[in-house]
């Protein structure tokens, strides 16, 4: 849609010949068209990354608090305001191209698909509090679903968009986030404001009783069953690490819930895993964040020019190569040999290495869609890091660890974009390929920042 908005924007095509994509026929106008599109977009992306740099932690820390159900139903709730901007927009084509920035800063809301997957993988961290060898497991079973779900979302463009048009598209995206809501309400478990919540792993036992008292003071508090002796106890106990403060409004306040994401991953013994850990998913990310975000302006280029068809298949192709590897080496790792989150995750960063190293050099169809085959280990970057960081704190601080860790990664997609699309944008009339190179050696970096993390996690254990 960016593209055919732009297409009417810098030429005199009518609509019907830019969602064709009749422009194709002219070189420089096709190169005009990409250049521009790839800039605006760049803007709408920065829309929604920017804000989430501070809700994402925001809806780590609260859901911490309040439970990860309402926050889950918030998703829907948002993506079908998005879903209808987005309507709008294509009931109006000849609307200039900012008005699709209106959709994606709905987006910010929920911390967009970092604050998804921070919420679910919480949700299955809560899950497997008893059972933490199942945890990675389950995580993956989750990466195979992200994974197998752009098949669908394939197929919505090859039959949807290309047979019914955009409108029709985003109503049955927006008919599928009204089925979320109702699912997530009627099936994901109710739940009660947590009493266990301080970012303090290890606390005596008189702070712990004063901790429950200022919890219980404000869990009457909203309940408008206000205890004063109760409130002027929990009072005394306030400090960086424990929980919020004991006013309503003070509990929903942005910057004190980032002040306890911030003490989760720098105080205690943790910090010296966790911090230089974050440092180098900091490089990692931006590699897997920047693939997507040019991949479809480089496949509807010369010289594949795909069209909407053939591109919603290299989607599928490239989810179903992914699930695939997911459950071979989930496979791998009950059956046979128990492969360490570590192991998993060196693999997964060899395997983004290639593929992205060989989709840059790739000058055909046949051999784009081939080097698929190499990307099969590629999912199993996010749910490794995922694993590792929620093991290394307690029960409690799952969502502020992980709202860290989607912090993190809302950064990354935000330099992807800022690196990846500018190189695109830039080095486009001299080979289309050369961001794919710079985004894989992002990814050898991270890798490089890994091995000394990795190193002293052993030694840790070992002293342990």
């Amino acid at each position: 849609m960016v593209l055919t908005k732009t297409c009417l924007r810098l030429s005199k095509l009518n609509e019907t010949q830019c969602i064709n994509e009749e422009f194709k026929s002219d070189p420089l106008l096709e190169n005009e068209v990409q250049e521009d599109a790839s800039l605006f977009w760049f803007y709408a992306v920065l829309a929604t990354q920017v804000p989430s740099l501070f809700t994402v932690p925001w809806l780590g820390s609260v859901s911490d608090w309040i439970g990860r159900k309402c926050m889950i139903i918030l998703i829907p709730v948002f993506c079908c305001l998005q879903s209808l901007t987005f309507i709008f927009n294509a009931s109006f084509m000849n609307a200039h191209p900012c008005w699709i920035i209106i959709g994606t800063f709905i987006g910010c809301f929920y911390g967009d698909i970092q604050g998804v997957y921070l919420l679910c993988y919480s949700h299955i961290a809560d899950a497997t509090k008893g059972s933490v060898e199942e945890r990675t497991s389950r995580m993956g079973v989750l990466e195979l679903t992200i994974a197998f779900s752009l098949i669908p979302a394939g197929g919505l463009i090859v039959l949807v968009l290309q047979n019914y048009g955009y409108q029709a598209l985003f109503t049955a995206v927006l008919a599928v986030n009204l089925i979320s809501i109702v699912y997530a309400q009627v099936a994901l478990p109710n739940e009660q404001l947590t009493e266990d919540y301080s970012v303090d792993t290890e606390v005596d036992d008189e702070k712990q009783v004063l901790l429950s008292k200022k919890i219980q003071s404000e869990c009457k508090v909203l309940l408008n069953e206000s205890d004063n002796e109760s409130a002027v106890e929990a009072s005394e106990a306030s400090d960086c690490g424990e929980c919020m403060p004991a006013d309503v409004v003070s509990n929903w306040n942005p910057l004190a819930h980032l002040k306890r994401v911030i003490c989760t991953l720098v105080q205690g013994e943790n910090k010296k895993v966790l911090v230089p850990l974050f440092l180098a998913s900091l490089m990692v990310m931006i590699a897997s964040s920047g693939e997507p975000v040019i991949l479809a302006l480089y496949l509807k280029n010369r010289p594949f020019r795909m069209e909407p068809r053939m591109l919603g298949l290299y989607i599928a192709v490239m989810s179903i190569v992914r699930g695939i590897g997911v459950i071979f080496f989930l496979q791998i790792s009950s059956c046979c040999c128990k492969l360490s989150d570590w192991l998993l995750l060196a693999i997964g960063i060899i395997s983004q290495v290639l593929v992205l190293i060989l989709v840059g050099i790739s000058r055909t169809i046949t051999m784009v869609f081939s080097v698929n085959v190499t990307g099969f280990g590629t999912a199993l970057t996010g749910f490794a890091l995922r694993s590792i960081i929620s093991k290394e704190v307690s029960s409690s601080n799952y969502g502020a660890a992980l709202g860290g860790l989607e912090c993190l990664d809302v950064m990354s997609s935000l330099l992807a974009n800022c690196v990846s699309l500018m190189m695109y944008h830039y080095t486009l009339a001299l080979y289309s390929g050369i961001a794919f190179f710079g985004l894989a050696g992002c990814m050898l970096i991270g890798g490089a920042f890994l091995l000394p993390t990795y190193c002293f996690h052993i030694k840790t254990r070992k002293l342990e």
